[in-house]
């Protein structure tokens, strides 16, 4: 099997690609197109810095490097979380870093030592990609399971409201927003690829 290498203009062709999600925002007057094109500036940025970080910490395969690196992206990834939905709420910064931070660690900790036993626990080539895909799912349901929280107490205002007035739990009042919340944060990252993993996930990420 040979490798292809991608030329400068491979990849920017590629990118290129960002445009028909702009020409579409455009056209349904999505109003993103302005976040698009920061977005689409971001990834370029972090992919060129990361490469030569991941560099760097390849040719250092220590834990007290790797392990910094890794809290760093589940840091990353909680800040992140908590800032994707149009609502907020106080405390939703340190929920957002709380979940994805104990979720996170307990999944991956199953998947290294485990699972998959590697060893040493901080080998990069497996722990660091390992912990991206968990944490890319995680930052999936959690923002999407705030998102819908703030959503549904928003829609919900005098239910809940009447609720507590009348002298019921704060969990009591929200129970049904924080269902529909669990609800949709676990369905693209649990039953959508549990359904198509066989034939849809696992061929490209392994081939890949």
């Amino acid at each position: 099997m040979t490798l292809q290498n991608l030329s400068f203009w491979d990849v920017a062709i590629a990118a290129l690609l960002i445009v028909v999600n702009g020409v579409v925002s455009v056209t349904l007057k999505l109003d993103l197109e302005h976040k698009l094109a920061w977005a689409a500036v971001r990834t370029v940025v972090q992919l060129l810095a990361i490469g030569y970080v991941l560099g760097w910490v390849f040719q250092n395969a220590r834990w007290y490097v790797v392990l910094p690196l890794m809290i760093l992206m589940k840091l990353i990834a909680g800040f992140a979380g908590a800032h994707r939905g149009s609502r907020t709420y106080s405390g939703q910064r340190a929920d957002s870093l709380l979940s994805i931070w104990v979720s996170s660690w307990l999944v991956g900790t199953v998947g290294l030592f485990v699972v998959v036993r590697i060893h040493p626990w901080y080998e990069p080539q497996y722990a660091i990609p390992i912990l991206g895909m968990i944490l890319g799912n995680t930052l999936t349901g959690v923002s999407l399971g705030i998102e819908r929280m703030t959503e549904e107490l928003t829609a919900r205002r005098d239910r809940v409201d009447m609720a507590l007035a009348l002298g019921a739990t704060c969990w009591k009042a929200a129970q049904t927003p924080a269902r529909q919340a669990v609800r949709a944060g676990m369905m693209p990252t649990t039953l959508n690829q549990m359904a198509v993993v066989g034939v849809v996930s696992l061929p490209g990420m392994m081939t890949g």
